[in-house]
């Protein structure tokens, strides 16, 4: 288990890396862990790296935040990594701590890796069985049904905001195939309740993120 407050303490620059081609789970638990840290941690500036995401994920808070870059292959310049930026923000100096969620291999970082290898230090949180590890810190269980379900485990529960628990709900609702997939345990059910409870609206994040996209990918 990460202790996450022991993990950011002293930490002035974070940033948040997932896997190419984000799912539902891997920008879940990018901006669940953002919203947690800028919402509980004053002084900390955290980016989150990621390809363009689905447009139904779009309703997740602040997603409008994410630094989106283009291309898919590992990039080990860390100057040369704005020119895959759409737009004009990424920073060039070493972040205190790099989280890679989400993510079973640092190739599937594609060209955020550079932003990965010069960091000061990194944390994999993972839920994949073919994740062996490939930073500082590792937290991967492959017995839990998606990488939300694992940033619940290391986040103060009295801490999470509605904005928080609608991402993590939304990674493991479609992760888990709306709780269908044999990846289900009794403790994804667990973490879901509790997240039900911070008052989101579960039916619609169901419909819109997974039912919906779901149907658009069949047309």
């Amino acid at each position: 288990m990460i202790d996450l407050k022991k993990e950011l303490k002293d930490v002035k620059y974070v940033a948040i890396l997932g896997h190419i081609r984000p799912d539902g789970d891997c920008v879940g638990s990018c901006l669940g862990l953002y919203n947690y840290i800028v919402d509980n941690y004053d002084g900390i500036k955290v980016d989150v790296y990621l390809n363009p995401i689905p447009s139904c994920f779009g309703i997740l808070e602040n997603s409008n935040k994410i630094v989106n870059y283009i291309g898919f292959d590992l990039n080990d310049d860390i100057n040369e990594f704005p020119k895959c930026i759409q737009g004009s923000y990424v920073r060039k100096e070493p972040y205190d701590v790099v989280f890679a969620l989400d993510c079973s291999d640092a190739r599937r970082l594609g060209p955020a890796y550079s932003v990965f290898k010069n960091a000061k230090k990194t944390i994999c949180i993972d839920h994949h069985m073919n994740t062996d590890g490939f930073a500082d810190v590792d937290y991967i269980i492959a017995d839990y049904s998606s990488t939300c379900e694992l940033i619940y485990n290391i986040l103060d529960y009295d801490k999470i905001n509605k904005s928080v628990a609608e991402c993590l709900y939304t990674g493991i609702v479609t992760d888990t195939g709306v709780f269908q997939y044999d990846c289900c345990k009794a403790h994804t059910m667990t973490a879901a309740g509790m997240l039900m409870e911070k008052g989101i609206d579960y039916s619609f994040l169901i419909e819109y993120t997974f039912y919906e996209k779901s149907f658009k990918q069949q047309k």
